[in-house]
Order: structure tokens, then sequence, then C-alpha cells
């Protein structure tokens, strides 16, 4: 049951890494579609690449594929699926290889020339960029979610209850660390030393990237999917709360309740953005922790980003069709469908 839910959530967490770059550093975490400057969008009716001054589409491919969050470098697009992972021409939308078509292949990372990639198999691989080819190949127990790179290694963790780092040279493993349980998604970098993780069981953990040490470790009536944070605080969201705590030592600033499961948490230079499954749209400050303004919508919210001082929110409209939304504060500026 809980891998299925787990399987779930991955449908509608994404996050954008480039070469490799932290959450902490992008300020985008993890459920966006729409990825910064790229102009990238993704939904269960493929993927695109969207010129915003024109307001048209370049490309659209791989319809009707389930896939995870992109991962864009140079000229390429790296994407994974659940019919393997996909470089894709940045340019044209053209695939330039597919590595294991037949495995469930969730998103990857990118260092130098080398692409790093995890499966609901266990497989880990590091692949070369350009070509696909194998580099080394590491099996681990159960399912493995997305990893990130922090403090020179490769943190992973999924259906175990681990927490591991791997030399990403070589994929020997350099730490372990128990959990209380699995693990609601992967592990999300708070900044340049921390990573937080939460479990299905409802505990949280803050965790340093070089040693596996444990900074803190809380316990909510809840689990928790989304993660953001700045040097003072850290916000994360699951069903129907939000909290915010001290990075440093977990101590609970501020809570909310949010009706249904929260979707997406964004965090941009006016706070941090909640969107919940009913509808609701919720900004709140991390500087100062209190609730700055609530929407409702009418129709379903499934993602949004931000750029500069509009907000682009992914809406699915009545004949199930994506639009972006683009926002600035509360006011509707313009509808695009994709």
């Amino acid at each position: 049951m809980i891998k299925y839910l787990s399987v779930i959530f991955l449908s509608v967490l994404f996050l954008y890494n480039n070469i490799p770059l932290k959450a902490s550093e992008q300020n985008l975490n993890p459920d966006n579609p729409f990825f910064d400057q790229e102009n990238i969008a993704i939904s269960n009716h493929g993927i695109w690449l969207y010129d915003a001054k024109s307001k048209q589409k370049k490309w659209h491919t791989l319809v009707g594929k389930h896939l995870y969050e992109p991962v864009i470098a140079d000229s390429k697009v790296f994407i994974g699926s659940t019919s393997g992972l996909f470089a894709l021409e940045k340019k044209t939308g053209k695939t330039s290889f597919q590595f294991m078509r037949d495995k469930n292949l969730f998103s990857s990372i990118i260092m130098d020339d080398r692409l790093f990639v995890t499966s609901d198999s266990g497989d880990i691989w590091s692949l070369d960029r350009s070509s696909g080819s194998i580099i080394w190949h590491l099996k681990l127990e159960g399912w493995v979610y997305p990893m990130i790179f922090l403090q020179g290694n490769l943190i992973l963790g999924g259906q175990s209850g681990f927490i591991t780092a791997l030399d990403p040279n070589t994929s020997k493993i350099v730490w372990n660390f128990k959990l209380d349980g699995e693990l609601t998604y992967k592990p999300i970098e708070i900044n340049d030393k921390y990573f937080a993780v939460s479990i299905f069981t409802g505990f949280t953990y803050l965790i340093h990237a070089k040693n596996g040490s444990l900074i803190w470790k809380v316990k909510d009536k809840t689990p928790f999917f989304s993660f953001v944070a700045d040097k003072n605080s850290i916000t994360y969201a699951g069903f129907g709360l939000v909290k915010i705590r001290d990075v440093n030592n977990g101590k609970l600033l501020f809570e909310d309740i949010l009706p249904g499961k929260i979707l997406n948490c964004t965090s941009f230079s006016d706070g941090v953005f909640m969107i919940s499954n009913e509808n609701e749209i919720r900004l709140y400050s991390s500087q100062k922790p209190t609730l700055i303004w609530s929407k409702k919508w009418n129709k379903k919210q499934i993602g949004h980003p931000v750029s500069n001082n509009k907000y682009f929110f992914t809406i699915l409209n009545g004949d199930q069709e994506p639009l972006i939304k683009f926002i600035k504060k509360t006011q509707l500026i313009y509808n695009q469908s994709l």
C-alpha cells in the first residue's frame, strides 16, 4: 500500500536540477511542472518547450508517457519515465537516446559529463551524458527515489528505510543512516551542508550530508512531502498541515491548516506558495512566519512555478487540458493553453 502511495506522490513531485543545482540555490521545490528560465512544461499530456514571449509551443513530445522531473543541461533535456530515460534535443524535442525502455526510471542528476539515475527496482546507474553508455551500476534493496548531490556525495533512499551516501566516482557506500521507516519521497537539500527527509510515520529529519550525522528529528501527526528552506527556516507541508521550523534546531515557529492534500510548495523572494487539491492557494512569509494571503480557485491546481514578479500556475480545466495561468499577486493577467 505504501509503495502505491509513494508512486502517486512521485507523479506530482518534480524538481529541476542543473549540473547540479541545489534546491536552496534555485528556489524551486519539488513539484513544479514548469521549469524556471528554460520554459519546459510537463504533465500527463507530455513535455513541451514553451516560448514565454511569443506564447507559443516550440515542440511537444512523449505524449501519453508517465514522466518525472526533467534535467536540463546544455543542448539536452533528460527525463525519466515509466519507459526508461529519454535524452531529448532541447532545440527540436527529438530523442537523442533512450536508456532502459522497459524500466521505470526516476529523475536524474548531472555532474560534469555524467548522468546518475535511480529506479523503482533498486537499480542505480552512472551514465555517460552524451551517449547513455553505462559507467557503473549498483543494486540496492527496494525502490530508490531520485537522488541528490551534496557535500561530495550522492545521497538517496527509498523503500529500505535507509539513507545511503555513495561516492559518485566508484559507487562505494560512504555511509548509511537508518530511519524509523520508509521515505515519503527523495531527500531535499536545505542548504550547502544539510538535507531533510520525511517518513510515512510522521518523523522529519535534518541530516548532515558529509558524514550522515543527525542534526535534529521531530515527530508530527502527518508525513510531509514538500520542503523549502532559507538560511533561517524550513517550511514543509503534508496532509492539510503547513509548518515552519528553525533550520538549526527544529523548533516550531509557525503552523497552519490548509484543507486537503498539499500538492505544491515553492519558494521565492516574497515567501512560500502552497497549493492544495481542494483548490486553495496560500502565500506564507518564512522570514516573519505568517500567512500573507489566501485565494480559492474554482478549478483544480496541478502545479505552479515562479518567474520574476509573476506567478505561473498550471490549471486543469474541464476537458482535462492543462493551462498556464500567469498571475501577478492575486490578479489573473491571462491564460495560455498548452
